[in-house]
């Protein structure tokens, strides 16, 4: 594998402008244990990504509250009400769709976790410490 660096800015920028983009140039070696940076911003990503559908599934919750008082009102229009009781499904069904990618994204977080723990527990193990 052939290591690549990306320099951002121009020629004068000091050498912290530096990233290194290729996994292998990344992994930092430590009594025979290795973390790569392209690791943690993968689990990072997984964990923003885990909060940003946590947080659409409340507004979306949210959002149903309100549209179920709306279509309760007895001021609200037969039109109205089906409005509301169509967005209803659509946001029962978003939610739905957001609960089941934040399932994965928990066991794909912990699944993670647990390999780097028994990494960890490895290298202990052969008095290697990380």
């Amino acid at each position: 594998m052939r290591a690549t660096t990306t320099r951002f800015g121009t020629d004068d920028d000091d050498d912290d402008a530096r990233f290194e983009t290729d996994a292998t140039t990344t992994a930092k070696r430590r009594g025979g244990a290795t973390t790569t940076t392209t690791e943690t911003r993968d689990a990072e990503a997984l964990t923003r990504e885990r909060s940003r559908l946590v947080n659409a599934v409340k507004h979306l919750e949210r959002s149903c509250e309100a549209l179920e008082e709306a279509a309760a009102d007895d001021a609200t229009t037969r039109a109205d009400k089906e409005t509301y009781e169509d967005a209803l499904r659509e946001n029962a069904r978003a939610i739905s769709r957001h609960q089941g990618e934040i399932y994965a994204l928990t066991v794909e977080i912990e699944r993670r976790a647990e390999a780097k723990a028994e990494v960890g527990d490895a290298n202990a193990r052969e008095g290697r410490w990380v």
